[in-house]
């Protein structure tokens, strides 16, 4: 290599340094936008399990009045 070919290379080099850095800027944007909305979808679905152990609860079916039949259970 000629050092005039060297010298061009090395040239290109810091544009190419900030054309990646502006990549991963854009790459972490995006994954910094999409968190907020995973967590929330995330709480959405736990408070959705949450409801429906809480209404399955035996307690919860005894307390409105229902029995528990077992036959033949000693």
């Amino acid at each position: 290599m000629k050092l005039s070919e060297f010298s061009s290379v090395l040239g290109r080099i810091p544009g190419e340094i900030e054309r990646r850095r502006m990549g991963l800027d854009g790459a972490w944007s995006g994954i910094n936008g999409r968190i907020p909305a995973s967590v929330e979808s995330l709480r959405h679905r736990l408070e959705l399990a949450a409801g429906v152990i809480k209404h399955n609860d035996p307690e919860r079916q005894l307390a409105l009045g229902y029995a528990i039949a077992r036959i033949g259970v000693r």
